[in-house]
């Protein structure tokens, strides 16, 4: 069977953007007041979290079929799902989970090296307007698009007890890389990097991805450096690779995460936590 050697898209149409009003500051409180609102959505991100595929098997990519199809679904569906260096896997497994799931996807290239392509598959709910990728160093790319994400607006009292909960949608501005050295690092920070140049036309984007362990603190100084209104938060770490989200303060806060081990060789299901302003 042929095998991703491209970026694959199934996308239409953009969404409509719904904005959300967020609780100011790293706790969403304002100083002297008490916290006042929050949208809350959950990213999958399903990983290894080292240098190796996603699906080494059928029984993998099983798995990831049922877990999509009857975990997620049971959770009303996560409406923005990431499966981590898919490239292991063939076009028709990934179309079979996008069928089976009645959702879109789109192939996100990682890395080209040698001829061999990396990417990861993005899973989401409604059509978007494409896909679109940025150079980020030797090899490594920043690739992304704009799907619609569905969340929770809460209303919260002084002591941040919900008091009233709406179901909301936005398009969300996501992008996803995977970064193995510091000269990718390199490429993604810095005046010219991928990452100022999404940012520029895309200041509210969110970025979900790996970095190679033990190289953190790089990419968080390199983001820094590209603009101080931005960061970069470790979310977890895994053997070779750390899951990390990167915002502005601004139009993003990062709540927390949940971890399902799917099987017994290695893959995990985790759920982000994020907010839009």
């Amino acid at each position: 069977m042929k095998r991703y050697n491209a970026i694959s898209v199934l996308a239409l149409a953009a969404g409509l953007f719904i904005g959300c009003t967020e609780k100011e500051g790293d706790n969403g409180s304002s100083a002297g007041q008490g916290p006042v609102s929050r949208a809350v959505a959950e990213i999958q991100f399903v990983s290894r979290l080292d240098e190796g595929t996603l699906v080494t098997s059928d029984a993998d990519c099983n798995t990831l079929n049922d877990y999509m199809v009857k975990t997620l679904n049971g959770k009303q569906g996560a409406s923005l799902t990431v499966l981590d260096r898919t490239d292991g896997a063939t076009v028709s497994q990934m179309l079979e989970i996008s069928v089976n799931t009645y959702r879109w996807s789109a192939f996100a290239l990682n890395s080209v090296s040698s001829g061999s392509y990396e990417g990861s598959t993005i899973f989401f709910n409604q059509p978007s307007n494409g896909i679109f990728s940025f150079a980020s160093g030797d090899g490594a790319y920043l690739c992304g698009l704009a799907p619609e994400v569905a969340g929770v607006f809460q209303k919260l009292d002084a002591e941040g007890n919900i008091i009233s909960s709406n179901n909301v949608t936005s398009a969300v501005n996501f992008y996803t890389v995977r970064l193995s050295s510091e000269e990718q690092i390199a490429g993604f920070g810095g005046a010219s990097g991928a990452m100022n140049t999404v940012k520029a036309q895309y200041r509210n984007m969110i970025v979900i991805g790996t970095v190679k362990n033990g190289l953190m603190d790089k990419l968080k100084d390199a983001v820094q450096s590209a603009d101080s209104t931005y960061s970069a938060i470790e979310i977890v770490k895994g053997v070779d690779y750390t899951v990390f989200m990167l915002g502005s303060d601004r139009y993003w806060n990062y709540y927390d995460f949940d971890e399902m081990k799917l099987t017994s060789n290695g893959i995990s299901a985790y759920a982000i936590h994020v907010g839009w302003k």
